[in-house]
């Protein structure tokens, strides 16, 4: 075997020896491979995929670019947040659309959302957090909460499990709820709405 064998040789055995234990490129496109975040009041939550993303507007009959900033926060992040915070005055029903989701297997309590309702009008109030539309709905928690007074009521990672819709890889249950405000009697309610998921 001549030299200029030998040489060509030995190149294409370093080539491939490189080719095949260069790494630095195989990290660096994992590295990437992470899940966007956004940054809220300093918190940093982790936007859902984008089939996740589709599966929770699909429930609720949206758009993504329909949603404003808070709805985007309260329906396609993971992550402890305020997703609702809010003060309504003489009005007759309010609803808000809330999310969560949970992995299947975990031994963790979270993830748990705790609704606190501040009455500051003068008729009693009742608060339904339910799954599904006003046909076919079950309801999750409920409670009154009386004139000048405060009370919450929590929406649970074991209700996101009993309630809540499997994403297509089946690891995670996604709960997409409805918390609706009035007054029994179709009286005016005035009141201020605090929600903070815990992730």
């Amino acid at each position: 075997m001549n030299g200029k064998v030998k040489f060509f040789l030995s190149v294409a055995i370093c080539t491939m020896f490189f080719a095949l234990t260069d790494t630095g490129t195989i990290v660096y496109a994992h590295d990437n491979v992470q899940e966007d975040t956004i940054v809220v009041e300093g918190q940093e939550l982790q936007i859902i995929n984008d089939d996740d993303v589709d599966l929770v507007l699909d429930q609720l009959g949206l758009e993504e670019e329909e949603l404003t900033e808070e709805e985007t926060v309260a329906l396609l992040t993971r992550g402890t947040a305020t997703v609702w915070s809010s003060t309504y005055t003489n009005q007759s029903n309010i609803k808000k659309s809330l999310s969560m989701s949970a992995a299947l297997i975990s031994s963790n309590s979270r993830p748990y959302t705790t609704i606190t309702i501040t009455n500051t009008g003068k008729n009693a109030i009742t608060a339904i957090a339910y799954k599904g539309t006003v046909g076919g709905s079950k309801t999750i928690r409920s409670m009154t909460v009386a004139a000048g007074s405060s009370k919450s009521m929590s929406v649970t990672r074991s209700d996101v499990l009993n309630y809540g819709t499997l994403n297509g890889q089946g690891t995670t249950s996604y709960l997409t709820y409805t918390v609706s405000l009035y007054n029994s009697s179709g009286k005016a309610i005035s009141f201020k709405a605090n929600a903070v998921r815990y992730d």
